[in-house]
């Protein structure tokens, strides 16, 4: 059974990407060395619990490198007992808005008190908001929208290590004319209302570093997503 403890995430199971991890609750921060050894009392691998009982991870530099009850590390790795925890992969939230600062989020926001104001408190606050989400166990969230690049600079600051957070994948809305959520008014730097804008403001997005395009379908608001279609196929 999964311990009520569980408190450890690792950024992946499979190799390939940085590890973060951080005991729930606390402010604990991956070790100096490059290598480590973690061993827990269980370990979930993202599709059902390893049936080794207590199991140890080894990592170096940043790559999961052998699972197993008896695996060695190198010499000189950093050993971490998680005695009483299980060990899982890092979630994943599809759906995030780092910069948008509403405490309330079962209802539209607020813009003028929750969400408008410098563009560099606003970025600091994201940057807190990134943290208390990688505190919570997600790893990866893709952004679904940000204003004045936030979420581009949030991003990029993570990724260099000038911040803690999630890994973040970020996205350039593309809004088009006329009808549709009255709340938004993005892009800022003008709609795109047909196949020729769409494509060139496409390219902008991605250029300035974008990891996807949102598109909205429909017009429609916070509670009715139902309206006209924008865009034909």
């Amino acid at each position: 059974m999964l311990r009520p403890a569980a408190a450890l995430f690792l950024a992946t199971l499979a190799g390939g990407h940085a590890l973060q991890f951080a005991p729930a609750g606390a402010s604990a921060q991956p070790p100096a060395s490059s290598s480590f050894v973690l061993e827990a009392d269980c370990v979930f691998d993202g599709a059902s619990l390893r049936p080794e009982g207590r199991t140890r991870v080894v990592v170096e530099n940043g790559r999961i490198t052998a699972i197993g009850p008896s695996v060695a590390g190198p010499a000189g790795a950093t050993r971490i007992d998680l005695t009483g925890m299980t060990l899982l992969p890092g979630f994943i939230d599809a759906h995030t808005h780092l910069s948008y600062l509403w405490s309330d989020t079962t209802r539209a926001p607020n813009y003028l008190g929750d969400y408008l104001g410098s563009p560099i408190t606003v970025a600091f606050a994201a940057a807190k908001n990134a943290e208390k989400t990688l505190r919570a166990g997600f790893t990866t969230v893709r952004e679904m929208g940000s204003s004045d690049g936030i979420d581009l600079a949030l991003a990029q600051a993570v990724a260099s290590g000038l911040a803690t957070g999630p890994r973040i994948v970020t996205a350039g809305p593309i809004y088009p004319p006329g009808g549709g959520r009255t709340d938004m008014k993005w892009p800022p730097d003008g709609t795109a209302a047909n196949a020729e804008e769409i494509t060139k403001k496409t390219r902008d997005y991605l250029g300035q570093g974008c990891d996807w395009i949102k598109i909205y379908a429909t017009s429609g608001t916070y509670d009715d997503t139902s309206g006209t279609p924008i865009y034909t196929s």
